[in-house]
C-alpha cells in the first residue's frame, strides 16, 4: 500500500546519511513538507533563534575585533538577505571532502527570492565566485524557490579545479512506497552533483521478480533538471550504477512523478552485470508500433500495431509478425526520442530472448535493429527498454505448406531440410528432364523463381515457374526470404585422361553424388615438382587458383607443378574448370629457450614426427637446464607453452618440475635434467622425467653485520613447505672464514634464502633473496646509501639508469650523503648523481669547489652533466646541500 510517511523518510534517511560519509547530507532529508503556515512558523522560530545566536556571535565577534585585527571567527560565511535585516552564517570545514578544502553549512530552509553571497572572514570582503554550474537553484543572485538548502564553498580542488566556488543544493522531498522489505539499493544525486552532499532514498522490493532477479522500485517525484543515479550499499561509495547501455548519470528534464525499477545484479543478458529501469512509466494508452524496412516501410502501421501487454514486465506485445531482411524499431506513435527503443549505437544487449542471434544492431539511425534472418516472430516490449524476440513455434525458420506442380501436374515433394540449413525453410531434390516446368506455392501464393547458384547479391527473377536446360536432379531451396533457388545437376562426366611428368596416368574419377557443383573429384599423391596435365574427351583443361574461390580465379594454364609433396585433390567442375586443394605443409616444431642454448631454432631441438594422432609432434631425452622455453614452430607464428594465468598448460608426470614464467607461453624449468616432451594435438605440452641432474653444492661468501654473532643460512624450493628446505628453520650454520665472513655451501634445488643470526631471529635476518649461482656473494654490512653515480662511459654499461651505476657509500664526514673513492674514469666518460627512487639529477651546476671544475667540463647545461677532462682516479663527494667535489685520489 502506497503510503507518504515523512517521519519515517527523515528517520530512514538520517540513518543512512550517518552510516557513509558523504559530509552534509546527513542532515538534508527531512519530514513531510509544511503547510504555509507551518513552514512560515518554521521559519520564523529559526530565523529568530538564528537572530539570537547571531546577537551573540555579533557581540563575541566584536569582543574578538578588539584583540585580533578585526578578523571575525570565520573563514567564509554565507551572507543571507540584505540591509539591516540580513544574516551572516558562517560555514564550517567539511572533514568529509576529499582532494579538496571545502567548507559547509547544512539545513537551511530559505523562502524564495531570498538574496545569497559568499562572503570570506574580513569585514571588506566581495562577494566570492558561485561554481558556473550552480546557478539552477539562483535567479539573479537570490533562491528560485522554498525549501531546504545546504551550501559548499570549495577553496580548492587539485584534481577538479572547475569546482571552486560555491555549490548550493536543495534538499529532495519524495514520496515513495514504503515496505517491510527495504534493500540497500539507494536513489542517489542531486543536480549535478555527487561528491560528498548527495541526498539518498531507500527502494522498495516488489513481490514478483524478473527473469528470476529481485526487483526493487521507488515511486518519487524529481524536481525538474534533477541527475540522479542507483548505488547499492554506502553513499560514500561513488561507483553508482547507470542505466543499461548508458555511461551518464540519468536526468530528469521534467517536474513530475517518476517510477524507478532496479533489477538487481547477476542477469547476463544486461549490460554491467545488472539492468537500471528508469524515467517516467509508459501510459496504458500509448501505443507502440513495429515499424522499418523489414515490416513494410517506416510508416505507422496500423497492422504492426503492438497489442495489451501479457504480464507485468512488458508495455506490449506482437506475436506471429512476419520480417523479411532489414531494419527496423519499436516506437510509439509520435516517434518521440524517449519511446523509441531498439539498438543504440555501441550497445549490444538491446535485444534478449532465443532470437537474439538473429538480429544486431543497424550500421545507420540510433535504435534500429537489423534483422538477418527473415522469419515469423513473436516480440515484446519489455517495461525495461529491452525488447524480448522469439521465434514464432520455436527455434528455426518454420517450413511452410509448400506445393508443386510438374508441367502443370501436382508432383510429390519431400522438405529435406537439415537443422545446419537454417537460412533456408526448404530443402527439395527433384528429378527433371530437359524442358520440363515446375513450380512451387506456399499454401495459395506463387514463390518466384532466382539466378542459379544461390548467388542473392546478384538475383533475376526469374518468374513463378522454371524450365529445366539439362535432365538430372536439381537441387530447389525455399529460403527464408521466400525466395527458391535452383542448384543445376552436374554435367555427365566425359572421358578423362591425364599425364604426369609426360607419361600416361591412370586416374579414378571419384565424384560423390551429393557434390552438385562438380563433375569429377581426382585424388593424387604428388611428389615436389611433377608437372600434371588433363583432358576431357581430348580437350585440355585449364588449372584455376587453389581452394575453388571462382570470384577470384587465375587461369594457370593446362599444366599444374606440384610445390609441395603430398596428397592433392583436383576438382573438375560444371564448367570444366579444374580447381586444386594443395595438401597442407608438414609443420616444424622446435623447442628453444634458455634452459635449451638459445632462442633461435636449432636443428638439435626439432621435434620428430608424433608418435599417435594426438600429437603434433616429439623430442625425446632432451637434456633442459633450469631457465626458460617453449615449443614454437619455425616462423614463430604459433607458440606453445603457459599462456598467461593459465597453470594447466603442461602436463604429464614430469610436469612438477616445470612453471609458467613471466613471459607469455614460456615455461620455467626449475630441476635440470633430461626429460621427454610431446606436443600434443590439443595444444598441451606433455612432459615426461627421464632422469634429473644430481643436485651440486655452491660455497656461498657472506659479509655479515658487526652485531652478528652465529649467522646461519635457510634455504629453500620456491614452493616451500615440508621437505623443500635445506634444513629446519633458522637452517644450518655458516662457517667463519675470517673477520665477519662466513662461508655455506647450498645446492642448486634451492631457490631462495634467507641469512639470520641465530642469536636474535627476529631482528637480524634478510628479507627472501634469490640464490644466484653464478655470482654466490653477498654482502649484508649497511655500509651503502642510496645514490648512484650514472652515466655513459668505461665504469659502467648503464646509460643514465641507477642500476648500472657505482652505488655511493656512506661518508665518514657528517656533512656528505655519500662518497665514491678511488673511482676509475677515462675522459670523454659524461656523468651526473642521481637518487634511487625518481627525483632530482645533480652535476655541474652543484659543483662546490674551483679544484672540481678542474677536472671536469659543463656539457649538458640544465641536465647537469659533467664530462671527465683527463683519465685518472678520482674522489667523489656528494653533500647535504647536495654540491658536488670532485678531487684526484692519491697515487
Amino acid at each position: 500500500m502506497k503510503k507518504i510517511v515523512k517521519a519515517l523518510l527523515m528517520l530512514s534517511a538520517a540513518a543512512l546519511m550517518a552510516s557513509c560519509s558523504c559530509a552534509g547530507s546527513g542532515n538534508s532529508s527531512s519530514s513531510a513538507p509544511k503547510s504555509e503556515e507551518s513552514s512560515q512558523g518554521s521559519k520564523e522560530s529559526s530565523e529568530a533563534s538564528e537572530e539570537s545566536e547571531e546577537s551573540e556571535e555579533s557581540e563575541e565577534s566584536e569582543d574578538s575585533e578588539d584583540s585580533s585585527d578585526d578578523t571575525p571567527d570565520y573563514v567564509y560565511a554565507i551572507k543571507i538577505g540584505e540591509g539591516e535585516t540580513a544574516q551572516t552564517r558562517a560555514l564550517a570545514v567539511n572533514t568529509g571532502a576529499t582532494d579538496k578544502v571545502e567548507y559547509m553549512l547544512t539545513g537551511v530552509e530559505l523562502a524564495a527570492g531570498t538574496k545569497i553571497e559568499i562572503i570570506a572572514g574580513t569585514a571588506t570582503a566581495s562577494v566570492l565566485p558561485v561554481r558556473g554550474d550552480c546557478p539552477v537553484q539562483l535567479e539573479n543572485g537570490a533562491i528560485k524557490e522554498d525549501g531546504e538548502y545546504s551550501f559548499y564553498y570549495c577553496e580548492s580542488n587539485t584534481a577538479k579545479p572547475q569546482e571552486v566556488g560555491l555549490w548550493i543544493e536543495k534538499k529532495l522531498d519524495l514520496e515513495f512506497d514504503t515496505g517491510d522489505n527495504i534493500k540497500a539499493y539507494y536513489l542517489v544525486g542531486t543536480v549535478n552533483n555527487w561528491q560528498n552532499h548527495a541526498h539518498i532514498y531507500a527502494f522498495e522490493k516488489e513481490a514478483e521478480q524478473l527473469n528470476g532477479h529481485d526487483v526493487y522500485r521507488l515511486v518519487a517525484t524529481l524536481p525538474a533538471n534533477c541527475e540522479f543515479k542507483v548505488r547499492a550499499g554506502n553513499a560514500a561509495d561513488n561507483e553508482g550504477y547507470y542505466p543499461a547501455g548508458d555511461a551518464a548519470n540519468i536526468k530528469v528534464t521534467e517536474a513530475k512523478e517518476y517510477t524507478i525499477r532496479f533489477v538487481a545484479e547477476g542477469d547476463p543478458s544486461f549490460a554491467h552485470g545488472c539492468i537500471h529501469i528508469v524515467g517516467e512509466a509508459v501510459p496504458d494508452t500509448t501505443t507502440l508500433y513495429l515499424r522499418g524496412t523489414a515490416v513494410g516501410g517506416w510508416d505507422v502501421a496500423a497492422s504492426n500495431a503492438l497489442g495489451a501487454p501479457e504480464q507485468e514486465d512488458q508495455l506490449g506485445v506482437i506475436k506471429n509478425v512476419a520480417l523479411s531482411v532489414g531494419d527496423f524499431k519499436i516506437s510509439n506513435s509520435t516517434w518521440a526520442a524517449d519511446k523509441t527503443y531498439g539498438y543504440k549505437k555501441g550497445d549490444d544487449v538491446a535485444v534478449i530472448g532465443d532470437a537474439a542471434s538473429k538480429f544486431e544492431a543497424a550500421a545507420g539511425e540510433d535504435n534500429n535493429i537489423h534483422c538477418k534472418e527473415a522469419g515469423n516472430y513473436d516480440i515484446y516490449m519489455m517495461a525495461n527498454g529491452f525488447i524480448s524476440i522469439e521465434v514464432h513455434g520455436g527455434s528455426g525458420p518454420v517450413v511452410s505448406n509448400v506445393t508443386a506442380t510438374k508441367n502443370g501436374e501436382p508432383l510429390a515433394i519431400t522438405d529435406s531440410r537439415s537443422a545446419t540449413e537454417m537460412d533456408n525453410k526448404g530443402k527439395y531434390l527433384i528429378e527433371l528432364a530437359v524442358d520440363d516446368v515446375l513450380a512451387l506455392k506456399d499454401g495459395d501464393t506463387a514463390l518466384h523463381f532466382y539466378k542459379m547458384e544461390g548467388d542473392p547479391e546478384a538475383k533475376t527473377d526469374k518468374g513463378t515457374s522454371f524450365t529445366a536446360t539439362k535432365a538430372g536432379t536439381h537441387t530447389v531451396w525455399y529460403n527464408a526470404s521466400g525466395e527458391l533457388w535452383v542448384d543445376l545437376p552436374s554435367d555427365p562426366v566425359g572421358v578423362l585422361t591425364a599425364t604426369k611428368n609426360g607419361s600416361p596416368l591412370e586416374i579414378t574419377n571419384s565424384k560423390e553424388s551429393t557434390d552438385t557443383k562438380n563433375k569429377a573429384k581426382v585424388v593424387l599423391e604428388l611428389a615436389k615438382d611433377d608437372v600434371i596435365t588433363f583432358s576431357e574427351d581430348d580437350t585440355a583443361l585449364h588449372f584455376y587458383k587453389n581452394e575453388g574461390d571462382p570470384a577470384a580465379k587465375t587461369d594457370k594454364g593446362t599444366s599444374f607443378t606440384a610445390t609441395i609433396a603430398g596428397e592433392h585433390i583436383f576438382w573438375i567442375n560444371n564448367s570444366s574448370e579444374i580447381w586444386v586443394t594443395e595438401p597442407t605443409p608438414a609443420a616444424e616444431y622446435y623447442v628453444r629457450g634458455t634452459a635449451v642454448g638459445g632462442w633461435d631454432a636449432v636443428a638439435a631441438n626439432k621435434l620428430a614426427a608424433p608418435s599417435s594422432t594426438d600429437q603434433l609432434g616429439k623430442i625425446e631425452n632432451i637434456h633442459l637446464d633450469k631457465g626458460e622455453f617453449k615449443i614454437a614452430n619455425s616462423d614463430w607464428s604459433k607458440e606453445w607453452g603457459y599462456a598467461k594465468d593459465e597453470t594447466v598448460m603442461v602436463i604429464g608426470e614430469g610436469a612438477a618440475n616445470f612453471e609458467a614464467a613471466a613471459s607469455d607461453n614460456n615455461i620455467k624449468c626449475k630441476v635440470a635434467g633430461t626429460y621427454s616432451i610431446y606436443l600434443m594435438a590439443n595444444n598441451y605440452i606433455s612432459i615426461v622425467l627421464v632422469s634429473a641432474d644430481a643436485p651440486t653444492n655452491t660455497k656461498f661468501t657472506v659479509t655479515v653485520p658487526n652485531d652478528w654473532t652465529t649467522p646461519y643460512a635457510y634455504a629453500w624450493e620456491g614452493e616451500g613447505g615440508a621437505g623443500h628446505q635445506n634444513e629446519a628453520w633458522p637452517g644450518v650454520a655458516m662457517t667463519l672464514k675470517e673477520g665477519k665472513i662466513y662461508e655455506v655451501e647450498i645446492s642448486n634445488v634451492y631457490e631462495k634464502v634467507i641469512f639470520v643470526d641465530k642469536d636474535d631471529q627476529e631482528n637480524r635476518k634478510t628479507a627472501d633473496l634469490d640464490l644466484d649461482f653464478d655470482n654466490p656473494t653477498y654482502d649484508l654490512t649497511d655500509n651503502h646509501v642510496d645514490w648512484y653515480v650514472v652515466g655513459t662511459g668505461s665504469y659502467t654499461t648503464a646509460d643514465w639508469t641507477q642500476a648500472g651505476g657505482v652505488r655511493m657509500v656512506k661518508s665518514s664526514d657528517a656533512n656528505n650523503i655519500g662518497e665514491i673513492t678511488n673511482l676509475s674514469l677515462k675522459a670523454g666518460d659524461i656523468l651526473k648523481i642521481a637518487p634511487k627512487s625518481t627525483g632530482d639529477w645533480y652535476g655541474y651546476t652543484a659543483l662546490g669547489n674551483d679544484d672540481s671544475k678542474a677536472f671536469f667540463n659543463d656539457v649538458g647545461g640544465d641536465d647537469h652533466n659533467m664530462e671527465v677532462k683527463a683519465d685518472g682516479i678520482y674522489n667523489i663527494y656528494f653533500n647535504t646541500s647536495h654540491q658536488i667535489y670532485v678531487s684526484l685520489a692519491a697515487d
